[in-house]
Parts: structure tokens; C-alpha cells; sequence
């Protein structure tokens, strides 16, 4: 009987090793989702100076799907439209899509929507990669209140959010995803928030096997945990991130912070999560402070039969293209003050 066991679990534990090895020399460094990424940790090296970033897009066989420049101010955020006469700021939060990868500066959504406001100054504190856990610790770590001019009284904060990125702030997700070890971990002990440093040093698992099946690339690229991931647990984790987000923009901003405005993004990366997407998302509104503004907005009535007309490739990168960006900006009252 013994015996029986141990073989089983030799077996299983020979299978996981041959699937990992598989999985990694088959799509490493090839998954669709590769980009040239720029860090706000890179200024560190640079002195703050500005500068011009090139910014590619590949396909999973390594060809350059598209090259782009970025061009980011001296401190570290992707450049928009200049409006010299505004007297109030919209700052934008979140990852690749409010970065606007792929694409042209003047392309993105914030440089948009300071195009089409003029007096409104946008601010674009994207970047690639990031998920709640890294804004809520990108805001930790800025001094906001330096950074937007005083002449700006009134401040607007959006936060886009995307439900995939549940495997990002959970660190549910493979070598070879974009997940870093390195990136803030935050966990819910008795209901309330805590910081824990990374997922390298501040996450311990019970068991060998749990933390196997968090970091094998095979259960990524099939997405076995996704039911799990988008669940109550994950709900409450991306609520309390966003409560603590709106305590600090509060306490950074001062009188000057007039809302945060928790954006469900119209844009998704894959059809077939929609409908799980949406339950996610009724029950996330749910247990936001009542301070924060939900936003849901809706995808246009013809992007899932349509999609190479939103994304920047329907085959290789669902990120909005610059046509689903001037369509999101007539969505949203950026005035509303």
C-alpha cells in the first residue's frame, strides 16, 4: 500500500518536472504578451532626467509586431497633452493599457483626454505589468502632492482595473508570465490589509504542493485556478487595496483630492472570461468604500465581432488601439468635478 503511494506520487511529481521543462523551452521568451517595458525604477540610474523609450511589441515567434517611441518627463511618467491653462488634474492608474502599449503617446488614453480638455492636465502613472498591488504601492512610494502643481486645485483619480489581473496581485501565475517575485504582496489577515514586501520573501506556503502549483508555467497557460482566483477571496483583496488607495491619495493629496473613480475596464483579453468577469465585478462593487465612484463601462456594441478594429492585433495583443481609446474618452464625463 505504501508502496502503491509512493510510486503515484513519484509518478506525479515526474510528470509535473516533464511538463515544466516542456512548457518552459516551448514558450519561453516567445509568449505573445513580450514587450520592451519601461520602470519607473529606471530614473533611479538615469538622475531624473526625461527621456525617450523605445517600445516593441512581439509576436510569439520573436518579430517585431510593432516599434514605438515613449517618451516619459523627468519624473517618469509617459508624456500627455500640455494644457497650459487647466486648473484641475486627472490622474490615471493602472497597467499596460492606461500606459497605452504599443502605441504612440499622442495614441494613449490620458493624452486624449487632455486633448479633448483643456482645462483639465492629465497625468499617466501606468505602466506594463502593473496590477492593483503595484499601484497601491507606486502611490506608497510617490510624493503626489510635489509632482501635480499647486496651480491644479481640483484632482480626479481614475483606477482601471481588469479582472485577469487577479493572478498578478494574487502572484498566481508562471515563469513565464509577466508576474514578477519582486512585485508587492499584500494579503488579508482578520480582515484587514497588510503588506508583506514581495512575493519572494513575504509569501509562505503550507504545503511543498501549494506552492508548486503556483509557480508551474503549465497550470498557467491553462488557466486551471482562474475559477478560484476570481472568488470572494480575490474580490476582498482588490477591495481593500482600492479603500487603501483612496485613504492615501486623501492623506497625499489633501484638500486638492476630490475622488477616486474605480473604473471597470470595457477592454478584455480574452472573450471566453466576459461572463466570469462581470459576476467578478458585481461582487467587487460591492465592498468599496462608499467615497469611491464604481464606473462600469460597457464594451462598444461591435468589439466582439469586430475586435481588430479595438485591439492593436486580434491575434497576438487585445491592448486597445488608438480608435478604442478616442471611443473610451467620449465614454466618461472627465469633467465631472
Amino acid at each position: 500500500m505504501i508502496k502503491n503511494i509512493l510510486l503515484i506520487f513519484i509518478s506525479f511529481l515526474f510528470t509535473c518536472i516533464f511538463m515544466e521543462v516542456v512548457v518552459t523551452f516551448k514558450y519561453h521568451g516567445k509568449l505573445p504578451f513580450q514587450y520592451s517595458k519601461f520602470s519607473f525604477e529606471d530614473l533611479k540610474i538615469l538622475g531624473k532626467k526625461s527621456m525617450t523609450f523605445e517600445n516593441k511589441v512581439f509576436d510569439p515567434d520573436g518579430k517585431v509586431l510593432s516599434k514605438t517611441l515613449a517618451n516619459h518627463n523627468e519624473i517618469g511618467l509617459r508624456v500627455t497633452s500640455e494644457n497650459k491653462k487647466a486648473n484641475k488634474a486627472v490622474i490615471f492608474l493602472g497597467g499596460s493599457y492606461v500606459y497605452g502599449e504599443g502605441l504612440q503617446d499622442h495614441q494613449t488614453l490620458p493624452f486624449i483626454v487632455g486633448e479633448k480638455n483643456q482645462s483639465i492636465q492629465t497625468f499617466n502613472y501606468g505602466e506594463s505589468a502593473y496590477g492593483p498591488n503595484n499601484v497601491l504601492r507606486l502611490i506608497n512610494k510617490i510624493d503626489l502632492d510635489e509632482q501635480i502643481p499647486n496651480s491644479l486645485n481640483k484632482i480626479n483619480v481614475y483606477f482601471f482595473s481588469y479582472p485577469f489581473h487577479a493572478k498578478r496581485y494574487l502572484g498566481s501565475i508562471g515563469w513565464v508570465g509577466q508576474i514578477k517575485t519582486n512585485d508587492p504582496y499584500y494579503t488579508l489577515e482578520q480582515g484587514r490589509l497588510v503588506y508583506k514586501g514581495n512575493f519572494a520573501n513575504g509569501r509562505f506556503f503550507k504545503t511543498a504542493f501549494l506552492w508548486l502549483a503556483h509557480r508551474l508555467n503549465f497550470l498557467y497557460l491553462i488557466m486551471v485556478d482562474s475559477p478560484k482566483l476570481w472568488g470572494s477571496k480575490s474580490q476582498k483583496l482588490l477591495c481593500a487595496m482600492a479603500n487603501q488607495m483612496n485613504r492615501e491619495l486623501s492623506k497625499k493629496l489633501g484638500s486638492r483630492f476630490n475622488k477616486l473613480i474605480f473604473v471597470n475596464s470595457p477592454f478584455k483579453n480574452n472573450l471566453k472570461t466576459e461572463k466570469v468577469a462581470a459576476e467578478y465585478y458585481q461582487g467587487t462593487k460591492l465592498c468599496l468604500d462608499k467615497e469611491i465612484v464604481y464606473l462600469e463601462v460597457k464594451p462598444p456594441s461591435d468589439y466582439n465581432s469586430n475586435l481588430s478594429k479595438y485591439v492593436l492585433d486580434k491575434d497576438y495583443d487585445w491592448h486597445p488601439n488608438e480608435y478604442a481609446n478616442q471611443w473610451l474618452a467620449q465614454q466618461i464625463n472627465w469633467s465631472d468635478f
